[in-house]
This record gives C-alpha cells, sequence and structure tokens, in this order.
C-alpha cells in the first residue's frame, strides 16, 4: 500500500501548506497526498481536519468566528477591536484610520494572513 493503514489518528503539521496550496505546486502535492491518506484511513481520527483549519488562515475570518461562537453561546468576553486596513494609501497614515475606528494605543499591526507566509509573524 501506498499510505499505511489502520492508523488510529493523524495528527498534521499542514497548515502552511493549506495556506499557499494554490499558489505552490509542492504544498498543493503534500496536501493532495494527505488527503489520500486519510482517505486510506477512514477509521483514523483526524486532529484539526483541513476543513477547519481553513477558516483560520486569515485573520479577518478567524475574528469573524470568534465573534459568531460569543455570540452564539452569549459568553461573558468580547473579541478585542480590530480593524482591516486594506488600502495601500491608508497606511501612510494608519493611526489616523485606527482612531477612526475608535481604537486607542497601543495598537498591535499584523498582516491578515495569519499562517502560510513569512510576514505573518511579523
Amino acid at each position: 500500500a501506498e499510505f499505511p493503514t489502520g492508523l488510529q489518528a493523524i495528527l498534521h503539521k499542514m497548515t502552511d501548506d493549506i495556506a499557499t496550496a494554490e499558489t505552490e505546486p509542492g504544498a498543493k502535492h503534500r496536501v493532495s497526498r494527505f488527503d489520500a491518506c486519510v482517505q486510506a484511513n477512514p477509521q483514523a481520527v483526524i486532529i484539526d481536519p483541513l476543513a477547519n483549519v481553513r477558516p483560520l488562515l486569515r485573520r479577518e475570518d478567524m475574528m469573524s468566528a470568534m465573534q459568531n461562537v460569543i455570540d452564539a453561546e452569549k459568553l461573558p468576553f468580547k473579541v478585542p477591536k480590530w480593524v482591516k486596513v486594506a488600502d495601500a494609501a491608508a497606511l501612510d497614515n494608519v493611526e489616523s484610520e485606527l482612531q477612526k475606528h475608535g481604537m486607542k494605543p497601543p495598537y498591535i499591526c499584523k498582516c491578515d494572513e495569519a499562517c502560510g507566509v513569512a510576514k505573518a509573524h511579523d
């Protein structure tokens, strides 16, 4: 067999490959091979199924998903204020852009990509 069978669980580190699979052939190939291994082991528990990881690749999607859970479950906390600065020209005056949305220092600025690219962790 091309893949091991009889696995009870599969734990992966595919997040970066999932994030870049559309643009990097090697990543696309690894995701495809992972999917084939999962299909060869239908009894296995997948830790963090890929379908659950995909919505967390972008910070905007992640923040929205967290807010939806908080609202649905009536949890006693909230998602921190956040703003997506989509216009590159606004970056020249990012502080006033953030203040326009009611934000006050200190600010934490991150790119929308939450993984899969080096700048995600800058």
